[in-house]
Formats: C-alpha cells, sequence, structure tokens
C-alpha cells in the first residue's frame, strides 16, 4: 500500500484535469441529499399519521432497487407455467448413444400434428447424417476480478453478502495483500503486468499451482493502458502472506483472486467442436459435442467454477460418416416453462447484476445499498435469494399510484447518464441540479395535499409480528423481542449467538418445543474455533442456553 500511496504522491495530476469530476460528484451528492431528505421525511411523516412505525427512507437509487425486487416476485407470483413439447431422436446402432435434437417448441399441439405427419415423425425408425462440421474452438482465461466480479462470485460460490465480501477485501487490503478494492475495471497496466509476472513464480508456489503459464507479454483482453482511468482490477501485491494464518473467509476471497491473475498467464483452453446434422424425413435434428484438444488454463479445475464453452460441453460424439443411415427412435418430450429466477445478492450487485446493467449505484456503494433496504426493512434475503417485504411492497405501490420517477430505475440511470455529462465537459452542474430542484418543487407539493393510501399499509404495521405458542414475537434488526401473552413478560432472543445466526425457524423450535431437536452447527468461539450445540429455552428464566452432548445445559445465558 506504501508504493501505491507514494507512487500517486510521484504522479500527480493538475486540478484542472479532474475539476469537472468533482463537479459531476459535488451534483450527485447534492441531488441524492436533496431527494432522499425531502422524500424520506414526507413519507415518513404520512404514514406514521397511518400508524407504521419507524422511518420510511427513499433514495435515488435505494427506491429503484427496491422496484427491482418486488418486479420480480410479481413475476414469479403472476407466472402460469405452460406445457409444451420438444421432438428429439436416440441412435440404437451407434455407441455411445447420442440424443440428436430440434430447437423447435410447440406450444400448439395442432402444429405439432402436423408436423408428425407431414415427416412421418411417428413411424420414422432410420434418419440420415446430413452434415458434420468439425470446428476448433477456444476460450481465454477469465478476466480480472472488479469488486462487482468478486461480489458476484464470491455470493454465488460461498454465499457470502456483499458486505461481507467487501469488509474481507477492505482488510486484505489494508494488511497490504490486494489492490485498491473499490473498482470496477478488470483491466491492468503494463506497469502492474510487470511486476505480476515477475512475482508469479511466488503467486504459483503459494497456492501450488501446477500450470503452466508461457503467456508472458501484455494480452489486451487484461493489460490496456487506455482503458484504465482510475482503479485497476482487483489482483495482489508483491506482499506475500501467511496465508495459514487467514481466516477462512480471507483464504477463500485472497486464493481466487491469485488464481485468477496467475491464469492471465496461461495459454487458453482450445477444444474441438463438433455438429452432427441428422435428416429425418426433411426434419433437421443436431448433436453437439466438445472434445478437449489443449487444457491451457483449464489444467486448474477444469469443470470448477468457470463457464460452460456452449452445448456439448465433455460430451462424447461416436463416429458418424455424411450420408451414412442411422436407427433412430423419436421421442416426444414434454416440458414446462420455467418460472423466473428469484434475484440475488449477487445478480442485484455483481459486475453483470442488474444494478449495474441499469447504472444504479457504483460499486462502492452498492453493497451498502442492500444494506440499508435490510435496515429499513424493505428486503429480506434467504440463502442469498432476496424477497420483498410488506413494506417493501408498501413503498412500490406509493411511489407507482403517485408516478414518482425515484421509483423508475430507468429514470435514474438517466440521471447517470446526465451526471456523467458533467464530467465530458457536456452538460453543466449547475443545469443539472436546476432540473432536481424544479422536479423536488412540484412533486413535494403535490404528494403533502395526498392521500398515503394503499392495500399494504395493514401489513406493513405488522409484517414482523407473529404468535408462537403463547408467545408474540416482533423481529427486530438484531433481536427477537419476545412478549409472553398470558403474563406480558417480555424477554429478547439474540439474532446472533457465537457468531450464529438465529432464525425465525429456530425462535419457533424453541418457544414450541423448548429446544431444538439436534444440534446446530455453525458457531464459534472466542478462539475461533467451531462447535455444535443444542439450544435450550429456560421458560423459567426466559433465557437460550446451549447444551452439550452428554452434558446439562451450559449456564451461559443469550
Amino acid at each position: 500500500m506504501k508504493t501505491e500511496i507514494l507512487k500517486g504522491f510521484k504522479n500527480l495530476r493538475e486540478a484542472e484535469e479532474t475539476v469537472d469530476l468533482f463537479k459531476e460528484a459535488n451534483a450527485r451528492q447534492i441531488a441524492d441529499y436533496l431527494v432522499g431528505m425531502n422524500y424520506t421525511e414526507l413519507f415518513t411523516l404520512k404514514l406514521q399519521e397511518q400508524g407504521l412505525r419507524g422511518v420510511v427512507s427513499l433514495g435515488r437509487v435505494q427506491t429503484p432497487v427496491n422496484t427491482l425486487v418486488v418486479e420480480n416476485d410479481q413475476a414469479i407470483k403472476n407466472f402460469k407455467s405452460e406445457k409444451y413439447k420438444v421432438i428429439e431422436c436416440q441412435t440404437k446402432n451407434k455407441e455411445p448413444k447420442t440424443i440428436f435434437r430440434n430447437s423447435h417448441e410447440y406450444f400448439n399441439m395442432d402444429e405439432l400434428e402436423v408436423d408428425t405427419k407431414k415427416f412421418g415423425l411417428d413411424s420414422a425408425s432410420t434418419g440420415i447424417i446430413k452434415s458434420i462440421e468439425v470446428t476448433q474452438k477456444q476460450t481465454e482465461p477469465q478476466k480480472l476480478f472488479s469488486l462487482g466480479g468478486i461480489q458476484e462470485y464470491a455470493n454465488t460460490k460461498w454465499k457470502y453478502s456483499s458486505k461481507k465480501t467487501n469488509k474481507v477485501i477492505q482488510d486484505l487490503y489494508d494488511q497490504g495483500y490486494l489492490s485498491y478494492p473499490r473498482t470496477d475495471s478488470e483491466l491492468i497496466t503494463t506497469n502492474e503486468f510487470e511486476y505480476l509476472k515477475n512475482n508469479l513464480h511466488r503467486y504459483k508456489e503459494l497456492l501450488k499451482l501446477n500450470i503452466n503459464t508461457p503467456c508472458v507479454q501484455p494480452n489486451k483482453r487484461f493489460v490496456n493502458n487506455d482503458k484504465v482511468l482510475e482503479h485497476y482490477a482487483l489482483i495482489p501485491t508483491m506482499e506475500i502472506p501467511d496465508i495459514a494464518k487467514f481466516k477462512t473467509e480471507e483464504k477463500n476471497i485472497y486464493e481466487i483472486i491469485v488464481k485468477r491473475t496467475c491464469l492471465m498467464f496461461a495459454e487458453p483452453y482450445i477444444y474441438e467442436n463438433t455438429k452432427v446434422v441428422l435428416d429425418v424425413n426433411g426434419y433437421e435434428f443436431m448433436a453437439n459435442g466438445n472434445v478437449p484438444v489443449s487444457l491451457g488454463w483449464k489444467q486448474v479445475d477444469q469443470n470448477i467454477d468457470e463457464k460452460k464453452d456452449g452445448d456439448g460441453e465433455g460430451v462424447s460424439l461416436p463416429k458418424f460418416i455424411e450420408g451414412e443411415v442411422v436407427n433412430i427412435k423419436v421421442n416426444f418430450i414434454e416440458k414446462n416453462t420455467k418460472e423466473p429466477k428469484r434475484l440475488t445478492e449477487g445478480k442485484l450487485v455483481g459486475k453483470t447484476g442488474i444494478m449495474a446493467k441499469l447504472g444504479l449505484g457504483t460499486p462502492a456503494t452498492r453493497a451498502g445499498i442492500i444494506e440499508t433496504l435490510l435496515a429499513r426493512e424493505y428486503i429480506r434475503i434467504e440463502n442469498t435469494k432476496v424477497y420483498p417485504t410488506p413494506k417493501g411492497y408498501l413503498l412500490w405501490d406509493l411511489t407507482k399510484n403517485k408516478d414518482l420517477l425515484i421509483g423508475k430505475p430507468e429514470i435514474t440511470a438517466q440521471w447517470e447518464q446526465a451526471l456523467s455529462k458533467i464530467a465530458k465537459k457536456q452538460y453543466t452542474r449547475e443545469e443539472f441540479l436546476k432540473n432536481i430542484y424544479k422536479y423536488l418543487d412540484v412533486t413535494i407539493q403535490d404528494l403533502k395535499k395526498s392521500d398515503f393510501e394503499s392495500l399494504y399499509l395493514e401489513k406493513s404495521t405488522i409484517q414482523n409480528k407473529y404468535e408462537i405458542n403463547g408467545y408474540v414475537v416482533e423481529e427486530k434488526a438484531k433481536v427477537f423481542e419476545v412478549v409472553k401473552s398470558e403474563t406480558k413478560e417480555k424477554f429478547v432472543i439474540f439474532k446472533n449467538i457465537s457468531n450464529k445466526t438465529i432464525t425465525k425457524t429456530i425462535v419457533e423450535e424453541l418457544l414450541k418445543n423448548g429446544r431444538t431437536k439436534k444440534p446446530l452447527t455453525g458457531f464459534k468461539s472466542k478462539k475461533n474455533k467451531k462447535f455444535s450445540a443444542i439450544l435450550v429455552f429456560d421458560d423459567l428464566e426466559f433465557k437460550v442456553k446451549m447444551e452439550f452432548e452428554n452434558k446439562k445445559a451450559d449456564s451461559n445465558k443469550f
């Protein structure tokens, strides 16, 4: 880190070069403050009049993200699966047996019947190999990590939240082992390339990577001086750590960043792609197969963590000859359309996520936006999947019905485009803010006069309250507040006990049965050692205790 700071001071830029970047950032800060404060105060006061407790925050970025989460949930709830059929045929006299597919999906059964009769598919027993196309292809090593890239990867691979990933990367940066973390670049300059090349043997030895790395000339896929504007990609520094001393999260993230860096010097993965077209009475089917020629960068974890290289990856095809007659069996396969996928935190904040595509926030702020939505109880996250709460639905409903631009992701993207023009001298800070003032003045006056009614209001006031076996439980940010209905006695159950997250399901089990049925894993001692324990609820002291195998409940209370 010291080296980078000294390098920065040796290469100071003139103020005139960056003043427009300041104006852009300043305009964004002022707009965010004005929009957030005015709408938050107004919505909070209006909804408190109708019994909703707490702050109802709105923001130029957080509110559109809430809209994305709600609309994803609506798409899933409103989805109706449709049945359709596809036609496949399987070889009978060739080993290994091969499935040939036609890509057409038949939603209209009359159309299927017409094609079946037209091509005699219901009685066909042979087909002719019409063509064989063999092409050599290659895939380059995956790009270096940006902040969004590692957030998305860690969320998918280890289910780390973006906040957790940010903290780990920041800690590794503070210790001097990683480059500056808040970057949206996947590129480095020739300076970084040279020091990485000179230290490559040390990185490979550290990770015990047994892979050839002969590509020691800069490749524009990774190295481009002209396109690195502020910060380059996430890469290791010259400081080599003792990874045995790392926490699990630090080890996971550091190793994958170093691994991705080392693979930059490896050769491409080269494979032979074979496409075979089968003709059955004029109806065409196709089979695809890939055969590795040179593993290149895939010498390391061939099929782990890396994307597939198209249909037929790893599929071995038998030897076919053009014009050959093949015995087949035609199958009519019934399928169902699949519902939209639930958004995950990684798909929101990642480099290919929706927030990045729509220009919502920056790599450095996106994790904070998710944390704000969680803190305001607009969303909840279960097993990395993001769900809207009734309060999230309430905010979406009100901004939608009042046609507020702040609730529309595309408008925030337009504002970002306008802000970027300030940095390019194509627009002025004063013009941008003038439009913000004008818009706020009109909408705030209208909102003051309007009613804040919504179907989701009642659900929002009780969204975190539920009754369990004679106890009323209210879920808060860090605890479950519990009231015994009969005596009105109050107590809390902490949502984190010895580094383990206590869920609603666990609380329900404790209040119903007095204990968890089996030992829970994931606890950590003060010395960072993992252990398992049964949780026991003492209904006399209103405390949660730990019980270990062959031992009574521990006196430690939570």
